[in-house]
């Protein structure tokens, strides 16, 4: 098991925009290379965190 989740993001998508639309839905993250992005979790991290997590990350849009 692992607590990282790595994104790759598409082309027309920046590292920094997508940080920035995350950083908006209070959740962190950071670049992780010119494509892609890293969360990382605690060990406190529960189901209902990973669902409003989702959530969030659902809802934005570019």
């Amino acid at each position: 098991d692992t607590n990282i989740i790595i994104f790759e993001l598409i082309p027309s998508v920046t590292p920094q925009q997508f940080l920035a639309a995350l950083e908006s839905h209070q959740v962190k993250a950071l670049a992780f290379g010119p494509t892609q992005i890293r969360i990382v979790t605690h060990i406190d991290f529960t189901d209902a965190m990973l669902t409003r997590a989702q959530e969030r990350i659902t809802k934005l849009s570019f």
